[in-house]
């Protein structure tokens, strides 16, 4: 598989999953040196933080993002080319800044942490590097991720200020730029808070096995044996991006970053057997987006997850596991009618890899991944088991007979690695200002009384409240920022309904993930639409078609935690199986196809069929497999009249 250079093209940077940010060309020359040894570094502290042990919360998290944001300032840097000389310096004055106040940060946390927080006054030199961090913080994420999230940001800093002016709900009684600066940078609450603590960590460490996947082939190994297994059915090709983008989504984090990786593959092959610009745009699109919430990496955004919910990170990729299967059987579902309906075919034979060539070239791509997921199931902590599953990639790299993993292409690895976790590392450190001025202010705990108040009781109604304000609020945004969001003003008010809380951050993680394929700001789909050729609006609303289930999927795992793995092993066999053929009578019925074409009634029976089956109660469950089998029946009867038709 192609890299992110090879695929964006010569100038281009890792994408980032924000809509608009646009950046500059790719650094040249000494710089562009400058670059790798910056990123290399990085990668070298945190796999020796990770051998070692983590440097103080605060000085690890510090250091963290210092690298971040000083690759922020050479790779994301408007003012390259700029005529005036002071613009073409402004990116060392930010670095150097930087650097002072991290080293202050990473050199004193003892006096940082020890001090009174909010009663103890900071000095002069420590309202400086509060006040600037911030302010680099909020360019970095400008740059980085995009101007809509950091806008947010810069909204819940000033209503900080002005809150004690602002009528009704919005009120609260003020605090000193002291008061905010303490909170934001010299506590544990905001920048340097757990999402800070969990990219210095966890997610880096898995980002470095998805860059290494790349670089030790392992990445083309799993695409190559995707289509040469599933290539030769109908419509192939689409159900091959499902497959491949769901494994690449789940390690890259980012709905956009995998579309424009395993889409400049899978879109051609899907427009060359017959399917429509849009189509092809939209599955990849579909099926990057949830691979996010695929088991059992889940992107960087599981990790969070785990944290917030106090549960195991283990428990949560195992839990997760039932509603992504049919997610995706939903999906491969509705690419199947598809094909049929449009008397599409597969891949040649002539087209297709040998499945057994594959295997033997690269079954020992497994090991690395059975190792990952055995220390997971045994209780290694994640950054252990991702350093360890890299560790042995590396290993498989340097000793296979072909295309070895030589010194330049690992310290390529560890490069790409930092690259990656760049944008990551400042939309969780900027997040944390979005979480502690939720916080500082209470604007959270208001929020989610308003959508209690809208809501009047009914939990049906303030579930829907909730999807619509994580879709609306995580437009544009990448799924970490989006979902970060919603932790502090939604996921409280599901568990004031009594809502588990694994589930009800599972919930919230679900829309702000489909937030990146949801119109009109659909940010995954318009990437999928660039690579297709398509129009952005129609590759949109097809994806939108496409991930159907998945917008009725957190409904039934909220309403039948059995879902979740929270019932006897009868009620998870029954929530799954009716699970199942509920969501492929839903893809029958948006698609149009069944066994033969379906007529406008046959559609809304089955439609009716799958809300039956997918809320699994005996009555509906009954229902449901009455009316579908109904249709099937009627279908069966025609399908059986046109085939003697034909032969006679």
């Amino acid at each position: 598989m192609a890299n992110w250079r090879q695929l964006l093209g010569r100038g281009s940077r890792p994408p980032t999953g924000s809509a608009d940010v646009e950046g500059p060309e790719e650094p040249t020359g000494w710089l562009l040196g400058v670059v790798s040894l910056v990123a290399v570094s990085m990668s070298v502290f945190q796999i020796y933080t990770a051998i070692f042990g983590t440097l103080p919360s605060i000085s690890q998290r510090a250091v963290h993002l210092g690298f971040a944001m000083v690759l922020a300032w050479l790779l994301f840097d408007p003012h390259r080319n700029a005529r005036q000389p002071l613009l073409r310096w402004l990116k060392w004055v930010f670095i150097a800044v930087t650097v002072f106040n991290i080293g202050y940060l990473a050199l004193f946390p003892t006096e940082i942490l020890g001090r009174m927080s909010y009663f103890e006054p900071l000095s002069a030199l420590q309202m400086f590097i509060g006040i600037s961090l911030v302010l680099l913080l909020l360019e970095a994420s400008r740059r980085a991720v995009g101007m809509i999230f950091t806008s947010l940001i810069v909204l819940l800093i000033v209503y900080g200020f002005v809150g004690p002016y602002l009528p009704g709900p919005l009120y609260h009684r003020g605090f000193s730029t002291m008061w905010i600066v303490d909170h934001l940078v010299f506590t544990t609450y905001s920048v340097f808070g757990m999402p800070s603590g969990v990219s210095a960590t966890y997610v880096f460490t898995f980002l470095l096995f998805g860059a290494f996947l790349e670089r030790t082939g392992a990445g083309a190994f799993l695409i190559n044996l995707a289509i040469s297994m599933t290539g030769r059915f109908r419509g192939g090709p689409a159900k091959v991006a499902v497959v491949g983008s769901a494994f690449f989504g789940m390690i890259s984090g980012s709905a956009v970053a995998n579309v424009v990786t395993t889409g400049s593959m899978t879109i051609p092959l899907m427009k060359k057997i017959g399917f429509s610009r849009s189509f092809a745009g939209a599955v990849e699109a579909v099926a990057s987006s949830g691979g996010q919430f695929t088991p059992p990496l889940m992107g960087a955004t599981a990790f969070l997850v785990a944290e917030f919910s106090g549960v195991p990170y283990i428990q949560v990729a195992l839990v997760a596991l039932a509603p992504a299967v049919l997610y995706y059987a939903a999906v491969i579902w509705q690419v199947h009618f598809r094909a049929v309906r449009q008397g599409l075919k597969g891949m040649s034979t002539e087209e297709l890899p040998s499945s057994r060539r594959i295997l033997l070239d690269g079954y020992y791509y497994f090991v690395p991944i059975a190792l990952l997921l055995g220390m997971l199931l045994m209780g290694y902590t994640p950054m252990r088991a991702g350093l360890i599953a890299t560790g042995a990639l590396v290993a498989i790299g340097v000793i296979r007979r072909t295309d070895r993993l030589t010194v330049r292409r690992f310290f390529q690895g560890l490069e790409s690695a930092a690259r990656i976790a760049v944008p990551v590392a400042i939309i969780l450190n900027a997040a944390g200002i979005v979480i502690g001025m939720f916080q500082l202010t209470g604007l959270g705990v208001r929020f989610s009384s308003i959508i209690l108040d809208l809501g009047g009781g009914h939990t049906l109604l303030t579930l829907l409240l909730v999807m619509v304000t994580s879709i609306v609020l995580g437009m544009g945004l990448p799924t970490i920022g989006a979902y970060v969001i919603q932790v502090a003003l939604t996921v409280p008010v599901l568990i004031h309904l009594d809502v588990s809380p694994l589930a009800a951050h599972l919930f919230v993680f679900y829309f702000a993930t489909l937030s990146a394929i949801t119109p009109p700001v659909a940010v995954a789909a318009y990437a999928a639409a660039g690579i297709a050729g398509a129009n952005p609006s129609t590759t949109g609303f097809a994806a939108l078609r496409l991930a159907i289930a998945g917008f009725i999927i957190p409904y039934m795992f909220v309403f039948y935690p059995a879902l979740l793995l929270d019932g006897s092993p009868l009620e998870i066999v029954r929530a799954v199986v009716t699970g199942f053929i509920g969501v492929t009578f839903l893809a029958s019925a948006v698609e149009g196809w069944c066994l033969v074409q379906n007529r406008k009634l046959e559609s809304l029976l089955l439609l009716v069929a799958a809300l039956g089956l997918i809320q699994p109660q005996m009555f509906t469950d009954f229902a449901g497999f009455a009316l579908g089998g109904l249709v099937l029946l009627v279908q069966y009867l025609r399908y059986r009249r046109l085939a003697d038709s034909a032969v006679a």
